[in-house]
């Protein structure tokens, strides 16, 4: 596919398209970065049951270990999928973070309690914060 090169002029159509394909390009790679952070999130709730079942860690550390859960997570999503895109850090770290954050309250609302949505409301301000940082970490340090 040839995109600016059509006897020495520029042709605005194939413009359009490869910015659309850009586009779609970059919102795979955040859905990709949503699914690394859903991962890391399971093998990091995974670890602190574990930890909690064999240590003497009370059940009331459990809502501690569940943010530091989502935190890490997000920012985990946040960079992986600006480690692919490379620019637009907090735009496109503001997107992923909305994704996951929308993809957090779906299962909260469809599995969860009632009683919990205060909580589930401040996960979503910090998956928002930290995958923003993420991204622009990510751009940061792939730049250097």
């Amino acid at each position: 596919m040839k995109l600016f090169k059509k006897n020495g002029k520029s042709n605005s159509n194939s413009g359009t398209v490869a910015r659309k394909d850009s586009a779609l390009l970059n919102l795979r790679r955040i859905f990709i970065g949503v699914l690394f952070g859903s991962v890391v999130f399971v093998l990091l709730t995974l670890i602190f049951s574990l930890v909690m079942t064999l240590g003497a860690i009370p059940d009331s550390a459990a809502l501690v270990f569940a943010f530091l859960s989502i935190a890490l997570a997000s920012f985990a999503a946040g960079f992986a999928a600006l480690w692919n895109i490379g620019n637009g850090g907090l735009i496109n770290g503001l997107i992923c973070g909305g994704i996951f954050a929308a993809l957090h309250l779906l299962l909260a609302l469809v599995f969860g309690e009632g009683g919990r949505l205060v909580y589930v409301l401040i996960a979503v301000v910090i998956e928002l914060i930290l995958s923003t940082f993420g991204g622009i970490v990510s751009v940061n340090v792939r730049s250097e």
